[in-house]
């Protein structure tokens, strides 16, 4: 099933926000909210990534391993969560 969406979302697991360093390509793109659910701009064709350390929570808490990211299936749901 081919995935049409531009954006591809992270889910750090309810927490209250903090910031995403993501490199889409190679290239960094720091995303911040205040939620649990952070999206980047991307194509199907692009690669994404997460480096060791790019998540960071309002707490501090970071990510221990890198993470690669796939695109949100078609509505930009986020799998797992309602």
């Amino acid at each position: 099933m081919p995935w049409s969406t531009s954006t591809s979302p992270i889910d750090l697991g309810g927490s209250p926000g903090g910031s995403v360093r993501f490199l889409v390509n190679g290239q960094p793109v720091t995303v911040r909210s205040s939620g649990a659910v952070f999206a980047v701009p991307g194509g199907l064709n692009d690669t994404v990534t997460v480096p060791a350390g790019g998540a960071q929570d309002a707490y501090a808490n970071t990510n221990a391993q890198p993470l690669q990211v796939n695109p949100a299936p078609p509505g930009g749901d986020v799998p797992g969560r309602p």
